[in-house]
């Protein structure tokens, strides 16, 4: 990911209002990679960074995991992981992602297998709703 700049840890209020981070956090679903992701060019770029995003979140399952036997886009994360894989991300703050979006926009969406895990296509429509909420809150 590109760099926003030395010391960009807080959010310009000119662009985007008077709302903290923290604020942010609560309102848009992995707000910290949608601010990056919003950078993208085209959708083949906005396509080629989201697979890159789930490739460095695959290499965070833990060493002995049976998954790292799999290649890295027939890998399905569960809740857990894909939560831990974003703390992998290098953007400032990490991403969050809390179990109430993940129920509502995975689970109930329909992303995710019967063992509740999600692949790289439904972390890609994952990264497709975040946008849209990011640019919503704009």
């Amino acid at each position: 990911f590109s760099s926003a700049g030395a010391g960009d840890n807080s959010l310009s209020k000119s662009y985007h209002g008077s709302k903290s981070v923290e604020e942010w956090h609560r309102h848009v679903m992995l707000f910290p990679l949608m601010r990056q992701l919003t950078r993208c060019r085209d959708t083949d770029h906005l396509h080629k960074t989201v697979l890159h995003v789930f490739s460095i979140m695959v290499t965070a399952l833990p060493e002995g995991s049976d998954k790292r036997q799999l290649r890295p886009f027939d890998i399905r994360l569960s809740f857990e992981e894909a939560r831990g894989g974003l703390m992998e991300v290098p953007v400032h703050p990490p991403p969050m992602l809390h179990r109430p979006d993940w129920e509502q926009h995975v689970e109930r969406a329909g992303l995710a297998d019967v063992d509740g895990e999600i692949g790289v296509e439904g972390f890609e429509e994952l990264v497709h709703v975040a946008l849209k909420q990011y640019q919503m809150h704009c």
